[in-house]
């Protein structure tokens, strides 16, 4: 009946299948954003230890590589992951079995969403970062100028 608030309750199959997949599709997202940050470290670290002439080479070379890491990353391993490559030889069917034979309506419905919402993240956490950043330095200038003695202007006793 149309308005009746004791109306058959939902199926309970649908209910944990739908859960499941919104944990699924949340830890997918999450697994992203957490190895696309610690590649970003890690080639930062090795940049850095490599070392080069002029910042700007070393800089020009930490953004290039961590594009072509994180690009890799998402955008490659996540549509190769969920392929469907049966038609295109037996060896890549073997490997590859997505449900999706090519980008449908069905394919962006469950992967989409999680494409998105790792480039909506990637969008904000360098401005999260940055903002922790500058907490994090103002703590230690609070911290500094709290722990001073006598009169010194630091607590350090080397540069």
């Amino acid at each position: 009946m149309f308005g009746n608030e004791e109306s058959v309750p939902m199926c309970k199959f649908y209910q944990e299948t739908r859960w499941k997949i919104i944990a699924m599709d949340e830890s997918i997202k999450n697994l992203i954003i957490i190895i696309n940050t610690v590649i970003r470290m890690l080639v930062i670290i090795i940049v850095n230890n490599v070392g080069y002439m002029t910042e700007s080479n070393q800089m020009k070379y930490i953004t290039n590589s961590v594009f072509i890491c994180i690009f890799f990353n998402t955008g490659f391993l996540l549509m190769l992951c969920n392929a469907n490559l049966g038609d295109q030889s037996a060896l890549l069917g073997s490997y590859f079995k997505g449900n999706d034979s090519d980008f449908n309506q069905s394919w962006f419905t469950s992967m989409g969403d999680t494409i998105v919402g790792s480039m909506v993240f990637n969008v904000w956490f360098p401005v999260v970062m940055e903002f922790c950043n500058y907490g994090m330095r103002l703590g230690f200038r609070i911290l500094d100028w709290f722990g001073r003695k006598n009169g010194a202007l630091t607590t350090k006793t080397s540069i």
